[in-house]
């Protein structure tokens, strides 16, 4: 029985993405920028915007390429919530 749910929590933590954040930052800036007016826009960056963002292991455990990317996300979703402050 300990094998079996050994086995499941390894599968599980093999199929889970190691930075969730990350994925929802790309997913909120996505969301973010397909909005046609401001109060969307807004429910859809609220969870990142108003997140704790990277965690200093994160910066310490992540390769630079998913910092690169959480960081690129979070300025897509800063550039389409100021598309509607300009317009």
């Amino acid at each position: 029985m300990r094998y079996a749910f050994a086995l499941c929590v390894t599968f599980l933590a093999a199929c889970h993405p190691d930075n969730v954040r990350l994925l929802h930052a790309e997913d909120a800036a996505v969301d973010t920028c397909a909005c046609p007016d401001r109060a969307c826009a807004l429910r859809s960056a609220t969870p990142v915007t108003e997140g704790r963002g990277l965690l200093m292991e994160d910066y310490e455990n992540l390769p630079q390429e998913e910092i690169t990317r959480y960081e690129a996300a979070v300025e897509r979703i800063t550039a389409c919530l100021t598309r509607f402050d300009e317009g």
